[in-house]
């Protein structure tokens, strides 16, 4: 099997794939975005089976820059969001208190505890089975965690400094920097393991507590599980338009927050704008600027409008957007 150049490649899309493409112009189109990961990434949505229907080789452009604008525009928000997330974590759970990861396993991450069921009376045998599997889970998440934290020390050894000052002083690594080697999903797990009293208390730092929905404050560690899929797309730039990065399920209950929060009926998931509801569901609270935030929405709009002009088939947005986005985006803007 011999490999194709650049204009047989052009053939076959043409032949073979029902899509007009020609010209010196969307050859080098196709050469900046690649054939195999570029093109064939971007014929489908979602599932391979999916297949958005395209005509031109220009509506697969418009696809391609649409979702490179976004990635654009999300990426540096998606960071700021984590940093900001973890020091607000430290600031709640060091001050005046224990730094090390070590001494806050030990006293801080005992959910675990208050799902015990040894000291509770249950109504019936069912509910005490569903304590009992409550409880083993947050304990194995527990133990979980702390290889993730040790496995973090032991990659980076040799590779960072931070790790080899603590390491060969003898000294305890602080949570700070444990924070700066795990991933966002251990992040999340360790925001997990902590009391609900530590939850509240971190969510309302982070100005988004709410005791009519999240009584014990485990909304955020959800929210971190949704989030980190679209933060490491961006980072690593992945597809993103069509969310084709999202793995887990997300829970009615969030759905229903974001919903209510932003007088939006059907936030799901499914579509960009919903990861973007997200992101200022905390970036509004945290102190972003109204003016920082809006300057935000309208370049997404910017973006939504050329993709729209470009791409000239509705069909194919309505399937990328949802046919309801133009309402999502002034709901946006009165959220703001």
């Amino acid at each position: 099997m011999k490999g194709k150049t650049t204009n047989s490649l052009m053939m076959h899309i043409r032949d073979n794939h029902g899509i007009d493409i020609n010209g010196s112009l969307e050859k080098r189109k196709l050469l900046e975005m690649g054939y195999y990961h570029g093109y064939k990434a971007y014929k489908y949505k979602g599932k391979t089976t999916n297949k958005l229907g395209y005509t031109t080789f220009n509506q697969i452009v418009s696809v391609y820059t649409f979702d490179n604008d976004m990635k654009r525009l999300l990426y540096p928000y998606a960071m700021k969001l984590e940093t900001i997330l973890k020091n607000i974590v430290i600031d709640c759970l060091v001050s005046n208190s224990e730094i090390t990861f070590e001494r806050i396993y030990d006293t801080k991450l005992n959910r675990a505890n208050e799902l015990s069921p040894k000291a509770k009376s249950f109504p019936d045998k069912r509910s005490r089975q569903r304590a009992e599997k409550s409880f083993r889970k947050a304990t194995q998440n527990k133990l979980r965690l702390k290889q993730e934290f040790d496995r973090a020390i032991s990659n980076y050894y040799g590779k960072k400094d931070i790790v080899e000052h603590f390491v060969h002083s003898g000294k305890p690594i602080p949570l700070w920097a444990h924070f700066e080697l795990v991933t966002l999903g251990s992040f999340g797990s360790f925001l997990s393991c902590l009391c609900a009293a530590d939850k509240v208390k971190i969510s309302k730092a982070v100005g988004t507590y709410n005791t009519a929905v999240d009584r014990d404050g485990i909304l955020l560690e959800k929210h971190i599980f949704i989030f980190k899929e679209l933060r490491n797309a961006v980072a690593h730039n992945s597809v993103i338009f069509d969310t084709r990065f999202r793995t887990i399920s997300v829970s009615g209950v969030i759905k229903n927050q974001l919903s209510q929060e932003f007088s939006i009926s059907n936030i799901d998931f499914t579509t960009i704008l919903d990861y973007v509801i997200l992101l200022l569901h905390y970036l509004k609270p945290l102190g972003f600027s109204k003016t920082e935030l809006k300057r935000l929405v309208r370049d997404i709009e910017r973006s939504i409008k050329d993709f729209e002009t470009s791409l000239n088939n509705n069909t194919i947005l309505f399937s990328i957007l949802g046919s309801n986005y133009k309402n999502k985006l002034l709901k946006i803007n009165s959220f703001l």
